[in-house]
């Protein structure tokens, strides 16, 4: 059902330009705690926000500038049950004080 691909605290270096595009195998969900930091989703353009939540789902195409610090977990799932659900949240939700 499910398949954990990787968790973690991640450290980004200073990326100056846009990092490679890169097509998700897997869902990624990321609590970011320290942002400078833009994100592209299949075009769009977005500020990272400290104590938010980002969901990424399977296709998507991501890419980041910035330097930005986030707890993350990545996960495949091959119940259709279940990614039904994952598919129905929010791209993005704040957490309040973490």
């Amino acid at each position: 059902m499910y398949n954990l691909s990787g968790y973690g605290v991640y450290f980004s270096p200073e990326y100056k330009h846009k990092t490679p595009l890169r097509i998700l195998s897997t869902y990624e969900i990321e609590l970011f705690s320290h942002t400078n930091a833009t994100g592209f989703v299949d075009g769009n353009e977005f500020r990272y926000e400290k104590d938010h939540i980002y969901v990424f789902r399977p296709g998507q195409q991501r890419q980041s500038q910035g330097r930005f610090q986030c707890n993350y977990l990545h996960f495949s799932c091959t119940a259709p049950e279940v990614r039904q659900y994952l598919d129905k949240l929010p791209s993005h939700l704040p957490v309040g004080n973490v």
